[in-house]
């Protein structure tokens, strides 16, 4: 029988040293990319525990511990590297053992989001959690469907990345870049950077025709982001700042990226709109591929999500540098059958509803791939 005991953890080196340590974990489970940090100990035929980031919010009125935003989540995170196909039951077991814990606590919903193309362990760990019979008459089939802006970087080379992958016309803009001695490189101490990465952020008061939130325009905000990023995670080259710059050494983008592994995750890219002329932004996302394909680990490279209808023009400019579409799983747990039909109503209308039959025939069936692992 199993036993489980789920605990906050606020020590962030402690937090971080576990990750960091893990080949399974992902950018999304430093513990700098959520507020809140749980892990859960499972006592069973086998020892082991999950780490699981999350946030509690209010939707509907309800409480709900819920992955960072429902948009950046590595999902619950097993500690032992190397599972077997009886472990990884007893583990779906263990999940929903913890969201009994959490619903104990008073949460009405608990979410968690899944990167199913970052490892094949989670796609099966997800294919046990739905079609366990132990916890068929515990899980509320309500599963929402995240389409991640992903390049995937296994098997290339720059030279395969520069002919196969881009187009020519991405290929064309990089060479006026150049040509007009555009450069890029990762720089030592973003610090140093801080009042160009502020004239960047304020250069229009419009991005894709939004006002940018306050994180990108208050000074000081930034200033501390900057700074607690480079201070926990600059030293090992987990946390990068690049940027692009002119002949005459002016900044004219940047970009702020996280690499755990094999993924890598984009978390801001602006440019000075002032030298669009010269193309900034595809030399700057150029030069960050060749450097990060210099290392050899990288697997994915994630770009947030797509967006169609609120984010056109970055989702155009991602799709010329070959950019495609990585899913992840977004499983939303209901207390009792009332919040159920109350909260995936709401839902609905909040996300893209996909119904539990289909997800378990695609993870299960190898002729008919949803999901793409590396």
């Amino acid at each position: 029988m199993l036993h489980v005991e789920v605990h906050r953890l606020a020590d962030q080196k402690a937090w971080d040293s576990i990750v960091l340590r893990n080949p399974l974990a992902t950018a999304d489970h430093l513990y700098m990319t959520s507020p809140e940090h749980f892990i859960v100990k499972v006592s069973g035929h086998y020892q082991y525990a999950l780490l699981l980031p999350a946030e509690s919010v209010s939707i509907a009125g309800r409480k709900a511990l819920v992955s960072f935003g429902n948009r950046r989540s590595g999902g619950p995170l097993p500690l032992r590297v190397e599972v077997s196909d009886k472990e990884i039951s007893e583990i779906s077991e263990a999940v929903m053992l913890a969201v009994d814990n959490f619903f104990k606590k008073g949460y009405a919903i608990v979410n968690f989001t899944v990167k199913t193309y970052i490892n094949e362990l989670f796609n099966k760990l997800l294919l046990a959690i739905l079609t366990s019979g132990k916890n068929k008459e515990k899980i509320k089939p309500f599963i929402n469907i995240l389409n991640a802006r992903v390049l995937y970087m296994n098997d290339l080379d720059y030279k395969n990345l520069w002919s196969k992958v881009y187009n020519k016309k991405v290929r064309n803009a990089i060479r006026k870049f150049e040509r007009k001695g555009g450069k890029v490189e990762c720089v030592k101490d973003p610090l140093n950077y801080f009042e160009e990465i502020m004239r960047i952020n304020l250069s229009t008061p419009l991005r894709q025709g939004t006002p940018l939130p306050q994180h990108y325009t208050d000074p000081q905000i930034v200033f501390s982001t900057l700074r607690k990023y480079h201070e926990a995670y600059g030293r090992d080259g987990i946390f990068r700042v690049y940027r692009a710059y002119t002949q005459e050494n002016k900044t004219v983008g940047y970009a702020y990226v996280l690499k755990k592994g094999g993924h890598v995750y984009i978390s801001r890219f602006l440019i000075d709109v002032k030298y669009s002329s010269i193309n900034p932004g595809e030399g700057l996302l150029n030069g960050i591929l060749e450097d990060l394909l210099s290392e050899r680990d990288i697997k994915v490279v994630q770009y947030s999500y797509w967006s169609p209808k609120a984010h056109p023009g970055i989702d155009h400019f991602l799709k010329q540098f070959g950019f495609a579409i990585g899913q992840e799983v977004a499983l939303w747990f209901f207390k009792n059958n009332l919040d159920f039909k109350l909260l995936s109503t709401y839902l609905r209308l909040k996300q893209a509803y996909v119904p539990l039959r289909h997800v378990i025939k695609r993870l299960a069936s190898e002729s008919v791939p949803l999901f793409k692992w590396v």
